[in-house]
């Protein structure tokens, strides 16, 4: 399916919004960090907000490169210029992330323990609950920066992304009509 003429990158679109999804992912995060981190709620608004952003900027880079082929992709190709952007975006933004908990606001994690035990005992959940998700907070700001943990993390968030990327294909698919072929 790929019939385009010139000095065509097939990366460059993706490597291009890949960088763009990342940047936009960043200023989302920064926004919620400053300005929403005590609100459980108001976190996972803007959790779901920057998901649905990617997938659409997915969709974009996808459709941008079945212009840049000519108007038809191949699902294969369709997915090879979506993951490029998935790879590029996850790991930056979650670097980024890391970054933001480490160093501009090290009490990060206290702020989101603070939050979301606040919202389950607002709902009425056990002590025992809420002693439990303490316990979970603790293990979690320890383990955290271990090494394994983060690649851990990285990697379902790209196995996740990913699956959002067949899908993504799926959708901007375009096969090349049998009579122009």
């Amino acid at each position: 399916m790929e019939q385009t003429t010139g000095n065509f990158n097939r990366f460059a679109i993706p490597v291009r919004m890949g960088i763009v999804i990342a940047i936009v992912k960043m200023l989302i995060s920064t926004i919620q960090y400053q300005f929403f981190l005590g609100s459980f709620w108001a976190n996972m608004g803007f959790m779901f907000l920057s998901f649905v952003i990617g997938i659409v900027l997915f969709i974009v880079t996808g459709t941008q490169q079945r212009k840049a082929y000519g108007g038809f992709i191949d699902f294969k190709s369709a997915f090879q210029a979506i993951f490029v952007a998935i790879l590029i975006s996850v790991v930056v933004s979650y670097c980024y992330d890391l970054l933001y908990m480490e160093v501009i606001d090290p009490n990060m994690i206290d702020k989101i323990a603070e939050s979301s035990m606040a919202a389950a005992e607002k709902m009425g959940a056990p002590q025992e609950r809420l002693d439990d998700m303490a316990a979970q907070f603790e293990r979690q700001k320890k383990e955290s920066l271990k090494i394994s943990e983060i690649f851990l993390a990285l990697l379902k968030y790209i196995v996740m992304y990913g699956i959002v990327g067949f899908i993504c294909a799926a959708i901007v698919k375009k096969d090349k009509p049998q009579h122009l072929a």
